[in-house]
């Protein structure tokens, strides 16, 4: 959150953000855990295309705009 208006920052503090608040439905019973696995691999996801630079929504939640 510190990197500010550096480019591409908010994008991914936007996806993380999103990331965090999906995975808070991980205790929900017989669905939670795979919902938990799914969570895991978007924020793999998002974490290589972090580190390559790239701005790649995850899939299903990616779109959701928290920080404008």
């Amino acid at each position: 959150m510190l990197a500010g208006d550096k480019e591409g920052a908010k994008f991914h503090i936007n996806q993380a953000l999103v990331i965090l608040l999906f995975f808070l439905l991980t205790p929900i019973p017989c669905i939670g855990w795979v919902w938990g696995v799914f969570m895991f691999v978007c924020w793999i996801m998002g974490l290589v295309a972090a580190i390559n630079g790239e701005e790649k929504e995850v899939p299903l939640i990616g779109s959701i705009k928290l920080i404008k």
